[in-house]
């Protein structure tokens, strides 16, 4: 059996190999509970971030001319570049090759898609059934139907698919109703805009809270707006002057 480890709520949120110096290897698997996530550095440099319910094996130090990890469940990936050595994360739905690049996987399964959504770099996606192979450019995402066994490319907002990570939504340039946009596809809600909102564009980084209140009243302060609820509903108009 591997040697595994369970997260618990007390213990600090990341794992560290690269002082790991050996001409062996063993093969961990980390599990991360409900409500958690965690972070591994593996023995290359390379960082990853495990979202909540995901199991990550890995080996303890990289040996021979590739560098091979298993996920089932969400991860983001900042890889170290080494082009002798691929790096390949690998599960029973989908096969990515990277050689150093930024990335997000979501192959959760009981979810319907998988997904890969590349943030910067490429990344050669294979499904592992026979449904093709499709190499990614910077801001696309491959999604496998596990029940049609298709796969398609997609052009996307690749960084929110990242947000859980670090807890930050980017945007530049961003006019108050793309920021809107954003916030409906993070926390599921619907937000109606006033015909008259503000048409001037932001720069900046919103940091992701708990509840949308909190991230409206944080926007308030920064935009000429105000925010009313109404039945589950969110209405923003311009604040009169």
């Amino acid at each position: 059996t591997l040697p595994q480890k369970m997260i618990s709520k007390s213990e600090k949120k990341e794992l560290d190999y690269r002082q790991v110096i050996s001409t062996t290897t063993q093969t961990h698997v980390l599990t991360v509970p409900r409500g958690e996530s965690f972070k591994v550095v593996l023995c290359d440099g390379t960082e990853v971030w495990l979202n909540a319910n995901s199991n990550f094996v890995y080996p303890t130090a990289f040996i021979g001319d590739e560098r091979i990890v298993t996920l089932e469940g969400e991860a983001y990936f900042e890889v170290t570049k080494d082009t002798k050595r691929p790096f390949s994360v690998q599960n029973e739905t989908l096969d990515v090759q990277v050689l150093g690049t930024v990335f997000n996987m979501n192959c959760d399964k009981n979810r319907q898609l998988a997904e890969v959504s590349l943030i910067r770099g490429s990344v050669k996606v294979t499904g592992k059934h026979d449904e093709g192979m499709i190499v990614l450019s910077s801001g696309q995402k491959a999604e496998l139907n596990k029940s049609t066994k298709q796969m398609h490319v997609r052009t996307f907002n690749t960084q929110l698919d990242a947000v859980w990570h670090d807890g930050m939504i980017p945007f530049e340039d961003a006019t108050i109703s793309e920021i809107v946009s954003t916030l409906q596809h993070l926390y599921k809600t619907e937000i109606i805009l006033s015909p008259d909102i503000d048409k001037s564009t932001y720069s900046g980084v919103i940091y992701q809270k708990e509840n949308l209140d909190s991230v409206l009243l944080n926007l308030t302060l920064a935009m000429p707006i105000e925010y009313t609820k109404n039945e589950g509903k969110i209405y923003i108009k311009p604040i009169k002057k």
